[in-house]
């Protein structure tokens, strides 16, 4: 068609050709298009080159971890596992912001993330109650702390939670990376002074 000008392959033609071992197209020549600025060339020949290498060192990555996609992943298969309160026990007097420490046992503590057997993080519950396993913990976020839910997303087993005066009801509770309850819990009662 006159008029018509030939469009160079885009990423997805770029990343099928690099994938498949063969050569990308080459750029079409449109430095003296009207239609383009003296940089459009340019970008885009590199833009689609860099999204070919990214897509390729993300496969490569996944090949050589040997990670199991997450639909391979059910909550269920998860260990006996159980978290539980170091500190406070269970009718302390403690101030705030209080310190609490926790522990989990039958699984290591890992950032929230790629769920995997074997692993989850801490979460600790104010006067809600813990979740049942299987079911997606709310969260992280300010409205969520404001509503009882402090999580411990970075695989930490220590953290501070700011409250006024009052007698809780603490839960603590394991999370698998996507934030899926499960294991044992462990429910304590503290109060806090000024």
């Amino acid at each position: 068609m006159p008029g018509r000008r030939s469009r160079a392959p885009g990423v997805w033609h770029t990343f099928e050709a690099v994938l498949s071992g063969q050569q990308p197209a080459p750029e079409p020549d449109r430095s003296n298009s009207s239609t383009s600025g003296p940089g459009d060339r340019l970008k885009g020949k590199h833009m689609r080159r860099i999204a070919a290498l990214v897509a390729v060192a993300a496969l490569g990555l996944t090949a050589c971890t040997g990670e199991s996609a997450p639909e391979e992943y059910s909550v269920e298969n998860q260990p006996a596992a159980a978290a539980s309160f170091v500190s406070p026990t269970d009718g302390d007097t403690v101030t705030s912001p209080m310190t609490v420490v926790l522990a989990a046992d039958g699984v290591e503590l890992t950032p929230a993330g790629i769920p995997a057997i074997g692993e989850g993080h801490l979460h600790v519950m104010v006067d809600i109650g813990c979740y049942p396993t299987g079911e997606s913990i709310p969260g992280p976020s300010e409205q969520d702390e404001a509503a009882g839910r402090f999580h411990l997303g970075t695989g930490a087993d220590t953290r501070e939670i700011d409250l006024a005066p009052g007698t809780y009801e603490l839960c603590v509770q394991l999370a698998d990376g996507v934030h899926t309850a499960f294991g044992a819990t462990e429910t304590i009662t503290v109060t806090v002074v000024e």
